[in-house]
């Protein structure tokens, strides 16, 4: 994914590792921020920041363009959090996996939940509205 400052960012998902690869060549790595978190998707966001999933970390981490990381702890355990975009209303939509629902992570840092009819569905991306709303 292409970042607010035009270099490529991507997860490493068996190293525990973001990673930054700017045009001219430059790798940059950072830990995830869990060791055996498992990142698994990104996205630019709120706050001229990456979002990225970290499935096994039951967890939602923020990084920086300097690299500094912080992570937004999920309430539903083991929900296994995989896709995740930025909204319209500045916040980061994801979907957990394993516990059948969206997430909703506020600017506020505050943590909704919608459970989805079928809780066995195990939905894996999500994507905002060409409108930006999900």
């Amino acid at each position: 994914m292409t970042g607010p400052d035009g270099a490529l960012w991507l997860t490493l998902v068996h190293s525990g590792e973001i990673a930054r690869l700017t045009v001219e060549g430059e790798l940059s790595r950072y830990p995830a921020g869990a060791a055996e978190g498992r990142p698994s998707i990104i996205t630019a966001g709120p706050g001229g920041a990456l979002w990225f999933t970290l499935n096994q970390a039951n967890a939602i981490g923020r990084i920086g363009l300097d690299g500094e990381v912080t992570l937004n702890r999920l309430p539903t355990a083991d929900a296994a959090p995989v896709g995740i975009t930025h909204g319209a209303d500045d916040a980061v939509w994801f979907v957990k996996i394993a516990a059948g629902q969206i997430g909703r992570l506020g600017a506020d840092g505050s943590v909704r939940e919608f459970p989805l009819p079928d809780r066995g569905a195990k939905p894996h991306a999500i994507t905002a509205a060409p409108s930006g709303e999900c």
